[in-house]
């Protein structure tokens, strides 16, 4: 592997970006600060909420 492929992928927000859900998963904040200021370096920026509930078929209409 060449040094510039290294660097390329390292430019890839979806690498950062499942970093930083991994990190969080695991619990390890500093691990997933490093990663949000990566995707904010390369210009997107990740508000994090955690898991939301899927709301699907009947709940769906009742929440409306």
């Amino acid at each position: 592997m060449s040094l510039e492929s290294t660097t390329e992928r390292l430019d890839w927000p979806l690498l950062w970006f499942a970093r930083l859900e991994a990190a969080i998963e695991r619990g390890d904040y500093h691990s997933a600060a490093d990663a949000q200021h990566k995707l904010e370096r390369l210009g997107v920026s990740v508000t994090y909420r955690g898991r939301q509930p899927v709301v699907t078929g009947r709940e769906s209409c009742r929440a409306k």
